[in-house]
């Protein structure tokens, strides 16, 4: 199952420890990441990754897949 642009972070990153560093490398700040917000990850991209979901998809997926 690959994961999408309405999945909520929160959810990610229970389910998927992998994805973790996923965010990490593109910024999330200490207070989501003790506390993973119940937002979409298009929320997360657009405040970290000027909007480029699709490569920070491509990315996760990457990593919640090995």
């Amino acid at each position: 199952m690959l994961l999408q642009a309405t999945d909520l972070v929160c959810d990610v990153l229970a389910n998927h420890t992998a994805a973790w560093e996923v965010f990490e490398n593109h910024g999330i700040c200490a207070d989501c990441k003790h506390n993973p917000p119940p937002v979409p990850i298009q929320h997360f991209v657009d405040m970290h990754c000027d909007g480029r979901i699709d490569e920070f998809l491509h990315e996760l997926n990457s990593a919640i897949s090995v």
